[in-house]
This record gives structure tokens, C-alpha cells and sequence, in this order.
């Protein structure tokens, strides 16, 4: 990295960092505050501090190391929904749709895990009480992952 690079780098890592105490980044780095003011001041800082940095941070690591793109990862998809063509657009929200379609697959399997149990327990045909079929008086609620993992354990 030449000097341009290092300075550039340098000022980027002070916008990003913006007005934050090196106490305060060295906690959210896991970096010893001496070394996050050495750091400030010009020393190269090391691949982790950057790394956590950016994820702490939210902040773009291609940004960060080249100036290219945005400086946060949120603004990081509206740039890159406007720079895409429409068949890229058509193919991405194909990949949604499928895994969506395999959300609720998943979703309507263990629907009928849970329907099989209630039917076993005898609540599948027993009268609505208050709005909650099956509910004998006196009865509680079973959360749905707590039964499914039920079903796993038996």
C-alpha cells in the first residue's frame, strides 16, 4: 500500500469512526485503546481491527479499503438495486420466490407434525373452548417449537 493509499485509508477509517472515543472503539474492536490511538494517528492498522470495525460499525470494507461504493452496508443494496439490469432484478427475485416456496414447505411439514400430535393427545376433535379448538378447561398452551421439538425428542 502506497502512501496516497495509506493516507486515503487513514481518512476514511477517521469518517468512518466519525467522533467516537478511542476507548469506546477499542471496546467494540476488542482492541487495547492504545493501539486503536496509534491507529488513529497514521500506523497501519491490523486486518482484525478492520474487520471488526466494519462489522461493529456496519460499515462497507470495500469502501473502507478502496473508497469504492457506499460507506455503510444498509445503502450498500439500494446501490446495487439501481445498478442492476432487469434480468439480474428477474433473477434475484426468482432465488426469493424459491426459497420462500421452501420456507413455507418447511412451515406446512410442521404444520401437520403439530396437527398429527393433537390429533394423538385427543385435541384434534375435542369442542372449541374460548376460541381455542381443542382446549379442554384447565388446559395450557402448547408453543408450537416447544411441540415440534417434542416430536423430535420422542
Amino acid at each position: 500500500m502506497g502512501v496516497d493509499d495509506h493516507s486515503a485509508l487513514h481518512l476514511r477509517l477517521t469518517e468512518a469512526v466519525g467522533d467516537m472515543t478511542y476507548r469506546r472503539l477499542a471496546q467494540l474492536t476488542e482492541t487495547h485503546p492504545e493501539t486503536v490511538r496509534r491507529y488513529m494517528h497514521g500506523q497501519s492498522p491490523s486486518t482484525e481491527f478492520l474487520a471488526n470495525l466494519c462489522r461493529v460499525l456496519s460499515v462497507n470494507a470495500n469502501w473502507l479499503l478502496t473508497g469504492r461504493g457506499p460507506m455503510r452496508v444498509e445503502d450498500m443494496r439500494l446501490q446495487t438495486l439501481r445498478s442492476a439490469s432487469p434480468g439480474d432484478l428477474l433473477t434475484a427475485m426468482a432465488g426469493s420466490a424459491t426459497h420462500m416456496q421452501e420456507r413455507i414447505d418447511q412451515l406446512e411439514g410442521r404444520l401437520s407434525r403439530l396437527e398429527a400430535l393433537a390429533g394423538s393427545t385427543g385435541l384434534a376433535g375435542a369442542p372449541d373452548r374460548g376460541g381455542v379448538r381443542g382446549m379442554a378447561d384447565g388446559e395450557r398452551l402448547i408453543h408450537p417449537v416447544a411441540a415440534e421439538n417434542n416430536l423430535r425428542s420422542s
